[in-house]
């Protein structure tokens, strides 16, 4: 991705200047290490894989013996290591790609390593703010609870989207760096009705 792609942005992550009296409270990228972890999932499919592997050889061992089982187990093992790297690959361009802001009036979520939205949430249309934290790392995920007539596609939102949520209401900015509060920012931002 080129940074020629974003000139247009007076600061990155924002599609246009912030209104008059609008500050930003928190700016943040997801890790790729958290974002392969809690979005990817990539222990459980590297698991299955290691399992599969495990499975097949030790069926090639009883029937065929270790002429066969051991070129099984290494042809298992390169998939299995395959499918690491090209998990942690996309969770390498999506961490890069993505930027996430809280500003005092709304969430801007820049979201999409080969298609670049951006999704401008305004408070109004938020129920509800929360913060999983995730580790001693300092890292957390940023949950948003949207009112029910607003919904957020599960197909633009890919791995972004809150896991095991299937009505797409909960888009969370997965594995964000812990937010340090400016001088000037509130505990929690204030809804604006």
């Amino acid at each position: 991705m080129s940074d020629h792609d974003f000139d247009f942005e007076p600061q990155p992550g924002i599609p246009a200047p912030l209104p008059e009296g609008e500050e930003i409270l928190w700016q943040g990228k997801p890790d790729m290490w958290m974002l392969a972890r809690d979005a990817f999932k990539i222990r459980w499919m590297t698991g299955i894989m290691l399992f599969v592997a495990a499975w097949r050889t030790a069926l090639y061992w009883h029937e065929e013996g270790a002429r066969v089982a051991l070129p099984t187990a290494v042809l298992f093992l390169l998939m299995a290591a395959v499918v690491y790297g090209l998990m942690l690959l996309l969770a390498f361009a999506q961490a890069r790609a993505a930027i996430y802001t809280i500003t005092s009036a709304r969430v801007i979520l820049r979201i999409g390593a080969a298609l670049q939205v951006t999704f401008t949430i305004p408070f109004t249309v938020i129920e509800s703010m929360s913060l999983a934290k995730l580790g001693r790392k300092g890292f957390g995920t940023i949950a948003l609870q949207n009112r029910s007539d607003m919904r957020l596609s599960y197909g633009v939102l890919g791995r972004m989207r809150a896991p095991g949520i299937s009505a797409c209401r909960r888009p969370p900015s997965a594995a964000s760096p812990r937010p340090k509060r400016s001088p000037a920012s509130s505990p929690r931002p204030r809804r604006r009705n």
